[in-house]
């Protein structure tokens, strides 16, 4: 009887919290906006980035506020918008700004850096594993942390900056082919470092165990007291050092793993062996990872084409 009881309780009970219960007014969630889509255009930079859109899927921008929206009012009937901006230092984890950089206003260059992207850039690149979220073109690009330099580019998650658009009009064909080769080096290293580590084993042991068997040499700083006259990088296999981490010219960083591979990729993608060894003839490290890269990039185009 009194399970019985129990049992006419909770069905009173459920009828009676339906029975209060109100729908509340559907509100838009705005997040179903895709802020990477390209409208064509009239205009010609515009258009001509939609072509590129069209084929490829990558959007190229030339401001950093790709896109605005109308949320509706605020508590004092005030317009509430919302505008979406790259942030290239954003993370998962994070957003520490190490970027600044400086837009361009000058269409004529921009539609330059456009082609630029379009014709010496993405033609590397060929799977879409390799595909930015996006391009963005600058005048100027600086990274800073301990210290600060002037970069060519910089890939992120939420975009691929490329510097001295304005530039690129008066670059000669040595200059530009470097440049599109450090983007394509960022794209491609990054992709590698990120999914291929068996295949960079062996590139990776020259500096984790073959220069120094006790220690890895990456992410290692040189300074005046532990290396005599502060040998060149290039002894340990490396091709720069990490500019962020430069205290002073008595102590410098190795750069990462992944920072390495980008370097090594793009001067795989130079395509010119002879220069590349010419240059490098006294450092045995330097021409041994040259090789082993050489192999990882072949590989990886057959696996991809």
């Amino acid at each position: 009887m009194k399970t019985k009881i129990l049992y006419l309780g909770y069905i009173v009970m459920i009828f009676f919290l339906g029975g209060c219960y109100h729908e509340s007014e559907l509100k838009q969630s705005y997040f179903d906006e895709n802020w990477y889509v390209l409208q064509d255009s009239d205009d010609p930079l515009d258009h001509q980035r939609y072509l590129i859109y069209k084929e490829t899927g990558i959007p190229i921008f030339y401001n950093d506020t790709i896109g605005s929206q109308n949320r509706g009012v605020d508590a004092f009937g005030d317009p509430v918008i919302y505008h979406e901006v790259l942030h290239p230092d954003y993370t998962i984890t994070s957003m520490f700004r190490v970027s600044t950089y400086e837009l361009s206003d000058q269409r004529e260059d921009l539609l330059i850096g456009v082609r630029f992207i379009q014709d010496r850039i993405i033609p590397e690149l060929i799977s879409p594993l390799m595909y930015p979220r996006c391009f963005l073109l600058v005048n100027k690009l600086t990274r800073s942390n301990v210290s600060s330099y002037e970069a060519n580019c910089f890939q992120g998650m939420m975009t691929t900056l490329v510097s001295h658009v304005e530039k690129l009009k008066n670059m000669d064909e040595l200059q530009l082919r470097r440049l599109a080769m450090e983007v394509v080096g960022e794209q491609i290293g990054s992709y590698l470092a990120d999914s291929c580590r068996v295949e960079l084993e062996n590139f990776y042991n020259v500096c984790r165990k073959e220069i120094n068997p006790n220690s890895s040499t990456y992410n290692f700083r040189l300074t005046a007291s532990s290396v005599p006259k502060m040998a060149p990088v290039e002894n340990y296999g490396f091709l720069s050092i990490n500019r962020l981490e430069m205290n002073n010219a008595y102590s410098c960083m190795t750069v990462s793993e992944k920072r390495d591979v980008m370097d090594y990729v793009t001067e795989v993608y130079m395509n010119d062996d002879v220069a590349f060894k010419e240059k490098y003839k006294n450092y045995p490290y330097v021409l041994r990872k040259f090789d082993l890269m050489k192999k990882v990039v072949a590989d990886m185009k057959a696996r991809l084409k």
